[in-house]
């Protein structure tokens, strides 16, 4: 799993970049990843607060995407 991925993601976050961020998670085409940034996103704490919502949103948003193609 390339946790490379969800510490860009997550470098995005932090610098208060979300479209950067959400532009990363639209182009993902791995499952593992999504899961793997969902993580991520706990441990650090940032799956609360403004912006929280839209990113779990494009994850969700992105793993239905990549389940409908499967």
């Amino acid at each position: 799993m390339d946790k490379n991925w969800s510490t860009q993601v997550i470098a995005h976050v932090e610098n208060g970049d979300f479209d950067g961020a959400l532009s990363m998670i639209q182009h993902c085409a791995s499952q593992p990843l999504l899961d793997e940034l969902k993580a991520a996103l706990a441990r650090t704490g940032l799956d609360h607060g403004a912006g929280a919502a839209r990113l779990l949103g494009a994850v969700l948003e992105r793993q239905m995407a990549l389940e409908a193609r499967a």
